[in-house]
């Protein structure tokens, strides 16, 4: 228990500074460009302890707290660390992937940490009830709300409708329920049939963003864009090394003088070189 308090205490600690000092939220929360192109890789990590107000700092800790106390009767303090940090890069990870190219895609949260907790329970408990905030006294299976959520944070990645960190949630999930039987796959018998009704339609999902992300955009497949034709195209297209190493340098001066100067600042032709080269 004192090590959910300590997390649940970094939350709040971190969360509180950034709602006070508007700077420090924006050094530490997650933003593409700046992880991609500043190499600023810190904020995989830091962007989950920030929050952007104190009912989404709320809702995540009162989740992680209903569902993290079960998990430490089994998990030693280094694995419930490990899964905690665990589903938080994984989450921000697919979220760095899907938005790769939305330089100003921002985020903040611990609902990637949050979703391992949650899914690492389920795959322990699949028959245990979990209770929903806005209808008191109405419990489900733990394995009904397992999947029904997988299939909604899908829905909401394809969709973009609303402005919540699907893809945090969706690879938080993934990373709990995976270590979880990685840890205990000796020791617990788990329901693989239910495991895998949560992590096939994940992986299916996953091979379309990967190799026909196309289809998030407009919802059709190319079938003829196979993964082997695309690389090769790529690489024709990017030239010799010595041509991408040129690019790279001319990128990261550029990223240099808009940090230096803003992006406003730059000449129309900086701006123009800028966008070709991202």
């Amino acid at each position: 228990m004192t090590l959910i308090y300590i997390i649940i205490g970094l939350n709040v600690l971190f969360s509180w500074k950034g709602f006070e000092d508007y700077s420090f939220f924006e050094k530490f929360k997650f933003q593409t460009d700046r992880i991609l192109h500043g190499k600023e890789y810190v904020r995989m990590v830091s962007s989950g302890f920030l929050h952007v107000n104190y009912m989404h700092l709320l809702f995540n800790m009162y989740a992680f707290y209903m569902f993290a106390e079960v998990l430490t009767v089994v998990f030693s303090d280094i694995e419930f660390i490990l899964l905690y940090l665990a589903s938080l890069l994984a989450g921000n990870l697919l979220s760095l992937f899907v938005h790769r190219d939305h330089s100003n895609y921002s985020a903040v949260g611990a609902s990637g940490a949050v979703s391992g907790v949650i899914y690492a329970s389920i795959a322990l408990i699949p028959d245990g009830g979990i209770g929903l905030i806005f209808i008191p006294g109405l419990y489900i299976p733990s394995w009904i709300f397992g999947i029904i959520y997988i299939l909604y944070t899908i829905f909401g990645i394809k969709s973009q409708r609303d402005n919540i960190g699907h893809e945090a949630h969706l690879g938080g999930a993934i990373a709990g329920m995976i270590l979880t039987v990685a840890y205990f796959h000796n020791q617990y018998v788990f329901n693989y049939v239910i495991i895998a009704a949560m992590l096939v339609p994940t992986f299916i999902f996953l091979y379309f963003v990967v190799y026909h992300p196309e289809w998030l955009l407009t919802g059709k497949i190319n079938w003829s864009n196979n993964p082997i034709s695309r690389y090769k195209n790529r690489d024709k297209s990017l030239g010799s090394r010595k041509e991408q190493k040129n690019r790279q340098a001319e990128l990261d001066d550029l990223l240099d003088r808009v940090n230096d100067v803003g992006y406003v600042k730059l000449t129309d032709d900086e701006k123009r070189r800028l966008d070709q080269l991202r």
